[in-house]
């Protein structure tokens, strides 16, 4: 119960605090959730106003070179990823907005301008 949503992502647990969240918003503030698909599905059910944004890369093959760029994870961990990562973008008719990640500055830009927009 002291969790909003938690998930097992490629063997690791991830979740967000309710008290944490409770907080922020009991204060006027906006706040940023980095979920999963099965979050943003829980984090839905608990706040039914929330504003749900997938991000989403321009291609898995453009994904897969990104992870393998970083040189952070193992082949077969990049490969689990993209699994996942392909499961997920089935779910994205679920969000309110898909903002596709071809240049950083451009989706930080676009994702400015939806926030501007659902706080007006």
């Amino acid at each position: 119960g002291e969790f909003l949503e938690y998930n097992n992502y490629n063997g690791n647990y991830y979740g967000t605090l309710k008290s944490s969240v409770l907080d922020n918003i009991s204060n006027g503030k906006d706040v940023f959730l980095e979920i999963d698909v099965n979050g943003a599905h829980n984090i839905k059910k608990v706040f039914d106003d929330a504003l749900l944004i997938y991000i989403a890369p321009p291609s898995i093959e453009i994904l897969r070179n990104r992870l393998i760029a970083r040189n952070t994870e193992s082949i077969d961990t990049i490969e689990k990823r993209l699994k996942i990562a392909e499961k997920e973008l089935k779910e994205i008719d679920f969000y309110d907005y898909v903002v596709v990640n071809n240049d950083k500055d451009e989706a930080v830009k676009e994702i400015k301008a939806i926030i501007l927009k659902e706080n007006n």
